[in-house]
């Protein structure tokens, strides 16, 4: 029985590189999906059109299920979120101490970066290191969206940048606009610096007893520079200073 002499067909299998990349893309808008971001963020970072996004969700009841808590609308642009508080600023070194220890982004700024940073190889790292900073801070308000804009502007740099804390020498995000010293929330912690935290009322009661103490303490010193204004005439005081200090 004589052969076929036609060549054999080479079976196509879905390891190859070209159905891999396709594959890796899926896999990685499933996981962006249960990271509950939003639609325009998946779109940068995986390649995908928003159509087969809406295809996935229709398709994966069990993916639709879970990302009901999804956030819709455009991602977040402003950069100010970072540093608003002390809880905010702690957990933009945590997520950027991740981003620095997976090299997703770079040692040496780059320009104009925003359309074409996004990748599917970032994209795997940038939510490799979500997912550890969920675990790390499980009660974070910080979206993958904002950690998404976190990656972009540390690598551009050209409004947060890296920088170090000129107390302990560590590692921190730092906003090139801003006019206060380059400082840690754990230094400054440490060193009693008055909290950026919003006041949570006006009593003394709401302030804690501290606060309390602190006021009466600046009432005797004002009492105190009073009666020796009329023996301090020629300058200010040490009362006075101490007072204005305060």
């Amino acid at each position: 029985m004589k052969r076929s002499s036609a060549p054999r067909r080479k079976r196509m299998r879905i390891s190859d590189s070209r159905y891999d990349r396709d594959s890796r893309r899926y896999a990685l808008a499933y996981r962006l999906l249960r990271c509950n971001a939003r639609t325009q963020t998946i779109v940068s970072w995986t390649g995908l059109s928003g159509y087969r996004i809406r295809t996935l969700l229709q398709e994966y009841p069990r993916v639709d299920a879970e990302v009901d808590r999804r956030h819709r609308g455009v991602p977040p642009h402003a950069l100010s979120t970072f540093f608003r508080s002390r809880s905010a600023r702690r957990e933009t070194i945590t997520l950027a101490g991740l981003f620095r220890l997976l090299d997703l982004v770079p040692v040496r700024p780059r320009q104009k970066v925003a359309d074409t940073f996004p990748c599917l190889e970032r994209g795997e790292i940038l939510c490799a290191a979500y997912e550890a900073f969920q675990t790390l801070v499980p009660d974070t308000v910080m979206t993958i969206d904002h950690a998404a804009l976190l990656a972009i502007a540390l690598t551009q740099a050209d409004e947060i940048t890296w920088a170090h804390c000129t107390v302990c020498k560590g590692l921190l995000v730092t906003d090139l606009l801003a006019l206060e010293s380059r400082t840690c929330v754990y230094c400054e912690d440490r060193s009693g610096s008055p909290s950026s935290e919003p006041p949570t009322g006006t009593s003394e009661a709401a302030s804690g007893p501290k606060a309390g103490a602190k006021r009466t303490g600046r009432s005797a010193i004002k009492r105190e520079a009073g009666s020796r204004q009329g023996s301090s005439r020629g300058g200010c005081s040490s009362v006075d200073r101490s007072c204005s200090n305060l």
